[in-house]
């Protein structure tokens, strides 16, 4: 009962107070004090909670004591072109709760309006504006600022547009979260409120958070609004209203002390210290801002006229690229290019829906990438460019991303400036991203961005004959958010398992026919005769016993063409136990082929960079006592001519040289087609070592000296990845060795790891640095192997290595689902020992491991208290702080507190549209984020014009045709259903289908989704009219009026009944309109949403069981609320339900 009394006893103090005023001779609301002929800025005063109004700002003569109003007096005559106002309202005596919940929001918006009001009145609206504000009087004016950015009407925009610098007289700042609450001591020390101790009337720390977070929008707000912040140095009785740690954060600007209590801030005597200190640093701030044209750039970053899509039409969408290529033997493998191209060219087959999406799929070594190259050789006449992404893992997947959008601003930076490139295709910084040596270390929220930027380009709908090839995805990660899924290009995806992705058309790439596995035998060793005698069995016997699997005959045909020996001799080789004496030399070789013989046999059978064996070994863990001989071996080894060493072992074929390239020069598709790709590049030497030498090297190995040199094969390794990374300068480098080492990382830890049984020789090894070769390249189970031994052995790490490994290691274990061990490991981190920048991303990682634990609560403590500490180090727009911000959105829309998200959902949209623009994919995904919660909290005006405001600036930055546009006017569409504007929401949902059917095809799930809710928008129009015409119907058969008398007869009363009758007509005619529109809703819908029930029936890959029992499930409901169904409600359930068993017996669903 009390808190519904607190509004009526807000009221009561108002008029109070209003009473008050007048007998002094002063009014509430907005008051000019000083409006020379000469102004050209306007500056506004707004006092704090118990102040007197206008006779707040006083100074005192110093001599007689008397006192006058400094802003007439002294600021009138400091800042001659200014007219000078303050605003005036009710606060004394208020109650707590009052204070929060309805004066600062009530008083801000009507400070807001006053202002608009006086301004549009003498034409001054975009006059430089300026803010003086005592204690919470700074939080009006805070408030003001954001109801102004907030605010749709353009008029009431240009009061923040307008700002250009607030000075803050003791006003406190939302900060961290602490108890108790200094938000709450200033209400309690200032309001003049007598607390009558009703529980329900004390200041609760729910309402203050609440609060809080309402003025958080400001820091979006004034991200770059000069401040001024001006506190307290002396007490007020035993303590500061304010103190000086709480008196300004971040986003308040300079801070400045003045010797005076809280309330004598705005006091001064004549020109003494503290208006000196205030007067100049107020003058400087005005100077500076109208210099600077800090108005004009304002206006400027607002203004989506500026937005412009790149003339892509006249630029074109030829980029070069480039194709990976190890100068295999490409044979022809007629079988699945046919398969290729009849999911690429499908056809007009009836019924059917599909992408132009080849999911090759099959055991390692099957030529799944050799195909995907030679489809791309076949067909690059019909490919305007190729977009290659090793996507192993996230961080690969995320760089090859990161390397294209580099491309694609190099390329079109010929035609404009780049950073006018940067700017229009939202990939501003991204030649500083492609230079960093792990995607871990960047933004995740900036690299999405990218990814985004580069598929929006992608769906263009005049860029289109384009091929984007996924190599080697693992099912560690959700690679669908990297897929362009659009009828306009083609996509092949390749992978060891089926399940990598869900999306495509499978492909198993199985083993060779024979006659293709012969014809690999016969080119890979240099043409060997394999068509006749003795030959011609030896071969057919060898690509059987090798089960024709490409990989396997392709090395064979290399041992047999380096040994330049028969196939016949190499099939015999296979048939016996390998000795010593058939690789032309006895094992036991000199020491330093020995020791890389030894090395060697412990990686795995995959390509050596000799590079391994080169330079000294940079060991930074102490070496074990029982190594030490094995390490001098090695050093002595490097100090030898490597050349002469691998020679030597190639000469005696225990080793086979093998060349590889980058890959072939950049290709345009403007060359002639017949042109050959040329494979002309700078080649790294690396070795294969003989299978049967592997094999024997291993087996002859002496007992007592496996664990030294399984110590030497790890610590070669990770020198060589140090090594690289050091020399690396670009992500794309690093990756590309990382994919040569990631075999031979995964066999340091699942064959080296253990053998090196006692703690010393496992702490001698870098784990991490193996951790993350094998984490990059998407070997998980090997990864969190090596990061575990890497904390548990160590102890020599450096604490940033430590961290780090503690943060990869927790992620993969988040990713595999092992929430609770993720935890444990982040909070057995050293937190002395974090720098600031791995401190906030420990917090971080903290916080989401606690999110997908389901601890809603402990994450979004942890979110808050990471947001304040990010905000005082990094500032509260900076990208790292926003990010946080978001992520505590996202964690309150989780547990309900979908109001608390709209507020954080706000100043996270304000902070990216200052940092980034407003066409940024950053911000415009933070608009949509901000217009959905607004909808979910039936802020229903405010979430129309937000989505005005995407569909505005997508259409100017990305095109009108574009599917995202679509998305945009499709959201409109739901908000037209909300209203009850049925046929505009119709008229909506068809412009974005027409704009995503061409595009994207009917079967992708924004089409569908599309349609399934325009049926949704159908139904419930033929519903409304439905309702229309029954209400019509009880109007109509309501009993009819009394009779008229004889005397009320008239020829006026025949009129009345001839209009009475024109009207009836109109009605009747009217009915008909509406019975013909409804029975029209009801049909569109049910066509509409079977339509949806066949493409999920169809495409399996797209759309799981539940999906489609859920569309089924509506159809359904809409046969049986309905009565427009029901004379044939019981064959259309039937119907429609056997589909869904249909679809279960033919295994389409």
């Amino acid at each position: 009962m009390s808190d519904a009394l607190e509004p009526l006893r807000g009221f009561l103090h108002r008029v109070k107070g209003s009473v008050s005023r007048r007998r002094h001779g002063e009014s509430s609301g907005l008051n000019v004090v000083l409006d020379p002929p000469q102004a050209e800025i306007d500056i506004v005063a707004v006092h704090g909670l118990g102040d007197q109004g206008f006779r707040a700002w006083i100074t005192r003569d110093p001599k007689s004591g008397s006192s006058k109003p400094w802003l007439e007096e002294l600021l009138g005559a400091d800042v001659p072109n200014a007219r000078i106002m303050t605003y005036n309202y009710v606060s004394n005596d208020a109650g707590y709760r009052y204070i929060v919940f309805h004066l600062l929001d009530g008083r801000a918006l009507n400070l807001t309006e006053n202002l608009v009001a006086v301004r549009q009145r003498d034409g001054t609206t975009k006059r430089p504006l300026f803010f003086i504000a005592h204690s919470l009087g700074g939080w009006i004016v805070k408030r003001a600022l954001i109801l102004s950015t907030e605010a749709t009407d353009p008029v009431l925009r240009e009061v923040e547009l307008s700002t250009c610098g607030v000075a803050f007289f003791g006003t406190i700042a939302p900060g961290r979260p602490s108890s108790p609450s200094p938000l709450a001591h200033v209400i309690r020390r200032t309001s003049g409120y007598k607390d009558d101790g009703a529980s329900s009337m004390q200041l609760q720390p729910d309402d203050v958070q609440w609060l809080e977070r309402q003025m958080g929008a400001f820091k979006g707000v004034a991200a770059n609004l000069p401040r001024i912040s001006f506190y307290e140095t002396k007490k007020s009785g035993s303590s500061f209203v304010v103190e000086k740690k709480h008196s300004m954060t971040g986003s308040d600007g300079a801070q400045i002390g003045l010797v005076a209590t809280h309330s004598d801030l705005i006091s001064f005597h004549g020109r003494d210290d503290n208006y000196a200190s205030f007067i100049g640093k107020f003058r400087e701030m005005v100077s500076t801002s109208i210099k600077s044209g800090f108005v004009d750039s304002k206006r400027k970053a607002q203004d989506v006229s500026n937005l412009r899509l790149m003339d892509f039409r006249r630029m074109g969408y030829s980029v070069p690229y480039q194709v990976p290529d190890d100068l295999e033997h490409i044979v022809p493998r007629d079988d699945i290019m046919q398969q290729i191209n009849t999911i690429f060219n499908p056809g007009p087959t009836k019924g059917s829906v599909s992408f132009r999406f080849a999911h090759m799929w099959g055991k390692s070594g099957t030529g799944k990438t050799t195909l995907a190259k030679h489809y791309i050789q076949l067909h690059r006449s019909e490919l305007s460019f190729v977009f290659w992404v090793w996507a192993e893992s996230w961080e690969t997947a995320a760089g090859s991303y990161l390397d294209f959008a580099n491309t694609l601003v190099t390329y079109y930076s010929n035609k404009m400036p780049r950073e006018k490139v940067e700017e229009q295709l939202g990939l501003t910084g991204v030649a500083e991203m492609v230079c960093t040596k792990s995607v871990l270390h960047l933004d995740k929220n900036r690299v999405m961005s990218v990814v985004r930027a580069v598929k929006d380009w992608l769906m263009q709908p005049e860029n289109s004959k384009w091929l984007v090839v996924f190599d080697g995805v693992e099912p560690i990660y959700n690679v669908q958010e990297f897929i362009p899924l659009t009828l306009s290009g083609r996509v092949i995806l390749t992978s060891e398992g089926e399940q990598a992705s869900t999306w495509g058309s499978k492909i198993l790439a199985h083993s060779m026919s024979e006659e293709q596995a012969l014809e690999l035998l016969r080119t890979g060793t240099g043409h060997v005769p394999t068509d006749k005698g003795t030959q011609a069995t030896a071969a057919k016997e060898l690509v059987q016993r090798l089960e024709c699997h490409p990989k396997s005959i392709a090395e064979a045909a290399s041992t047999i063409r380096n040994k330049n020996i028969l196939i016949s001799d190499y099939r015999l080789m296979l048939a016996t136990t390998p000795r010593p004496s058939m690789f032309g030399s006895a094992i036991n070789q000199l020491p330093a082929s020995r020791l890389i013989l030894r090395i060697s046999s412990l990686l795995s059978s995959s390509a050596v960079p000799a590079s391994l064996f080169l330079g000294p070994l940079h060991n930074t863990n102490p070496i074990p006592p029982s190594f030490s001989k094995a390490a001098d071996e090695l050093q002595a080894l490097r100090s030898q001519s490597l050349d002469d060493v691998l020679q030597h072992l190639m000469d005696q074929h225990f080793i086979h040289p093998v060349y590889t390239s980058d890959s072939s020069p950049s290709l345009s598709p403007s060359e002639s087609p017949s042109s050959p790709i040329s494979t002309t590049s700078t080649s790294t030497t690396f070795f294969v070592m003989d299978a049967e030498a592997r094999e024997f090297v291993r087996k002859s190995l002496p007992e007592e000296d496996k664990a030294e040199h399984a110590w030497l094969a790890c610590n070669v390794c990770v020198n060589g990845v140090r090594k690289a990374n050091d020399e690396s300068s670009t992500l794309r480098e690093v990756h590309k060795f990382g994919r040569v080492m990631a075999p031979h990382a995964k066999v340091c830890y699942d064959d080296c790891s253990p053998v090196l049984e006692q703690a010393p020789e496992l702490e001698s090894v870098s784990w991490n640095v193996l951790g993350n070769v094998c984490m990059t390249q998407g070997a998980v189970s090997q990864a969190i192997g090596c990061f575990k031994l890497a904390l548990e052995h160590g102890d020599s790490m450096d604490p940033l290595e430590r961290i780090q490994a503690s943060l990869s290691l927790s992620q993969l274990l988040e990713e595999t689902g092992r929430v609770d061990q993720s935890i444990k490991v982040l909070t057995a981190v050293d937190l002395e020992s974090v720098e600031e920048a791995l401190g906030f991303r420990l917090a971080l990682a903290k916080a989401n491991v606690n999110v997908a634990r389901g601890e809603f609560s402990e994450a979004e403590f942890q979110y808050e208290a990471l947001e304040h500490e990010q905000e005082e180090a990094l500032g509260p727009a900076h990208a790292e702080t926003v990010g946080t911000i978001q992520m505590l959105a996202y964690t309150l829309h989780r547990m309900g507190k979908a109001q608390d998200a709209h507020v954080l959902y706000r100043r996270v949209y304000l902070s990216y549209q200052s940092t980034f623009g407003r066409g940024h994919p950053m911000t415009l995904g933070s608009l949509d984020d901000l217009a959905n919660i607004s909808k979910e909290v039936f802020a229903v005006d405010d979430a129309e014009a937000l989505y005005k405001q995407s569909v505005d600036i997508k259409t100017r930055c990305l095109g009108p045709r574009h599917p995202r546009t679509a998305l945009a006017i499709q959201s409109l569409a739901a908000i037209d259903d909300l209203r009850a504007r049925y046929p505009a929401a119709r008229a909506k949902y068809q412009q974005a289908l027409d704009i995503l059917l061409p595009t994207l095809g009917r079967a992708h799930p924004h089409c569908v989704a599309t349609m399934e809710n325009m049926a949704r928008s159908l139904q419930l129009h033929g519903q409304f009219l439905q309702e229309q015409l029954g209400s019509a119907s009880e109007a109509a058969a309501a009993p009819a009026a009394a009779a008229p008398s004889m005397y009320s007869l008239s020829s006026a009363s025949a009129r009345r009944r001839r209009t009475s009758g024109t009207n009836q007509s109109a009605n009747a005619r009217e009915a008909v309109l509406r019975e013909a529109t409804r029975q029209r809703a009801f049909q569109d819908a049910e066509q509409l949403y079977l339509e949806v029930v066949a493409i999920k029936k169809a495409a399996r890959d797209l759309y799981p069981e539940d999906s489609l029992l859920m569309t089924v499930s509506d159809v359904v409901k809409m046969y049986e609320v309905n009565p427009f169904f029901e004379a044939e409600r019981a064959n259309k359930i039937d119907a429609v339900t056997n589909l869904f068993r249909e679809g279960r017996r033919r295994g389409t669903v």
